[in-house]
């Protein structure tokens, strides 16, 4: 499709689809627990879709401590390094569950 409108996109970034609101990586993940229209070009509900971020593997410290501190855990370093391991084994998971995995730390 974007062939015919003659656009340069990588072939490993979404455009259409779930896949185009749904954040793994920390990086995206600390940013939009933040900012959760930070890396999107478009509000996914304007087209009837919804912002999934999720939690497992690749989530990083940034990301681990704004989940602590969601679930009223104060983020010291062996709490996250705590969330980031249960993480892994857990993921992914999605925003509820890692809230609530946040929580059991």
């Amino acid at each position: 499709m974007l062939d015919a409108l003659d656009e340069d996109v990588d072939p490993r970034k979404p455009v259409l689809g779930r896949e185009v609101t749904t954040h793994e990586s920390g990086i995206h993940t600390d940013a939009m627990l933040s900012e959760p229209s930070v890396f999107e070009p478009f509000d996914p509900a304007a087209f009837g879709g919804e912002r999934h971020l999720v939690f497992g593997a690749g989530t990083g410290r940034g990301a681990a401590r704004k989940l602590l501190e969601r679930a009223d855990r104060e983020p010291t370093d062996e709490r996250v390094a705590a969330l980031l391991e249960r993480l892994d084994e857990a993921g992914p998971v999605d925003l509820d569950a890692a809230l609530s995995l946040a929580s059991s730390v």
